[in-house]
């Protein structure tokens, strides 16, 4: 019983990645009714709710959850999951304009990814440092901190992630001026995005 409430809360996960929020969110609440369900999977859940808080725009409740799973998986020692936890929360402060707090998660997160070694959230962590440099108006460190998730990626193996870099570097190139390169990074987006079938990113 409890490898499948572990299953389950991992399926959350792959829902809300998937865009299945309802889904998601009822998966996640389940596990966490359970008096069966181990410490991890509840870990997993509440990080759950938090990217469908995340989702839908609930800036509190997302922060809140973030920050509960992190300081339970901290408290596991699951340095992997503390890492996401915290870059998932530097990503909410990011996209709710708050830079200082974000940039602060975002290098934590990137202190416990280089422990866990896990080369798919130093990626994450990049992408979010690019974003909060852009936003300052810093666009040779934005595009430099994109160039290196781009590095990363060939280590993730994650082309729905490099098609979201071409397009934000695409962007940058803009803001530079370099309308050339710009337009060739967001053609090359759109080709890697319709391969994977992203169509959020191809749009």
């Amino acid at each position: 019983e409890q490898l499948g409430l572990w299953a389950r809360a991992i399926r959350a996960s792959f829902l809300v990645q998937q865009g299945d929020v309802q889904a998601a969110s009822t998966e996640a609440s389940e596990v966490l009714t359970s008096a069966r369900a181990p410490p991890l999977a509840e870990a997993h859940a509440i990080h759950t709710l938090g990217n469908v808080a995340h989702v839908r725009g609930d800036f509190d409740v997302a922060d809140a959850r973030y920050a509960q799973a992190f300081e339970m998986r901290l408290r596991l020692h699951d340095v992997r999951g503390a890492a996401y936890s915290a870059v998932a929360r530097g990503a909410l402060h990011t996209q709710f304009a708050r830079p200082q707090v974000a940039g602060d998660l975002i290098k934590e997160g990137y202190r416990l990814a280089r422990r866990a070694d896990d080369a798919f959230c130093m990626m994450m962590v990049h992408i979010y440092a690019g974003d909060i440099a852009a936003f300052e108006g810093r666009f040779d460190d934005a595009s430099a901190n994109y160039e290196q998730s781009l590095r990363l990626e060939e280590f993730a193996g994650h082309h729905q992630f490099r098609a979201m870099l071409k397009r934000r570097l695409g962007g940058i190139c803009r803001q530079q001026g370099d309308h050339v390169r710009a337009l060739a990074l967001h053609e090359e987006g759109a080709e890697l995005a319709l391969a994977v079938g992203d169509e959020r990113s191809r749009a």
